[in-house]
């Protein structure tokens, strides 16, 4: 019989998880309320924040502005998060992603191509369906660069230490190295 205390699970796991489980669940409901894609929606050009926690700031051309829900973003456009702060977005019609506490990223898009430069901290992921053949959606860091293909999940980098962490929690990505 096992002592209790080995069985202990690690708990940044664990919180990881369910926090990832969570978005995932936020990303379908997302999807469903907005009616599974029609046409009237968002393009792949669109970016817009749907919801903000805590103290997050939009920097806009050098500058900061004060976020709001359904807020529209821009190429070029970074986000930061501060503690006990969280930003979810919607990048298109099929492709959402949340800012963590403590986060920045940088992003840009050009037509259907979408890259986010997470500088800081942790962003989640979630496709609603696989990325077109026409269509990219990167996640880069300091070191690799993470193409997203019809996948959830989240993405952390660890300033400090310089390492970049992914969890998957469907899909697959595909994943370079850069010098």
């Amino acid at each position: 019989m096992q002592d209790k205390s080995e069985k202990k699970k690690n708990p940044k796991a664990l919180i990881i998880a369910l926090v990832a489980v969570i978005v995932v669940v936020i990303g379908i409901v997302i999807g469903i309320t907005r009616g599974g894609g029609s046409s009237d929606e968002a393009t792949a050009t669109t970016m817009r924040i749907e919801s903000a926690t805590g103290d997050v700031v939009l920097i806009k051309d050098g500058e900061e502005v004060s976020v709001m829900n359904d807020m529209q973003m821009h190429d070029g456009n970074a986000l930061s998060t501060a503690a006990s702060s969280y930003v979810d977005l919607a990048l298109d019609e099929t492709k959402m992603a949340g800012l963590d506490e403590i986060s920045k990223a940088n992003f840009m898009q050009s037509g259907k191509n979408l890259k986010i430069k997470l500088d800081e901290g942790g962003l989640y992921f979630y496709t609603t369906q696989a990325v077109a053949d026409d269509e990219t959606f990167e996640i880069e860091t300091n070191n690799m660069m993470v193409g997203i293909r019809g996948t959830s999940g989240y993405v952390r980098r660890d300033t400090s230490s310089g390492d970049t962490e992914i969890y998957l929690t469907s899909g697959e990505v595909e994943v370079e190295g850069i010098d």
